[in-house]
């Protein structure tokens, strides 16, 4: 497996009047290649993981006695509490 590090002792600082546009670069790729330039840029700022974390779903089921309002829908109602 190729392990991809990034060599934090280089630094460079530039004029934003020196910058060259990257954009022609850009639109001559597909939106694969780009996808894969972002996903390559993400890894090395965040560290490569070969299997993720998900996001956790959650659901949660509230009961309510029938015809009783939230308390959301008594303020939006303008109903006091």
């Amino acid at each position: 497996m190729n392990v991809l590090r990034l060599d934090k002792t280089v630094f460079e600082v530039r004029s934003w009047h020196d910058q060259v546009s990257d954009r022609p670069f850009w639109l001559t790729r597909t939106p694969e290649e780009r996808f894969a330039a972002i996903e390559f840029l993400r890894q090395l700022n965040y560290g490569y993981v070969e299997d993720p974390p998900s996001l956790q779903r959650v659901l949660e089921v509230v009961e309510r006695s029938r015809g009783q309002a939230s308390a959301a829908g008594r303020r939006l109602s303008g109903e006091h509490p």
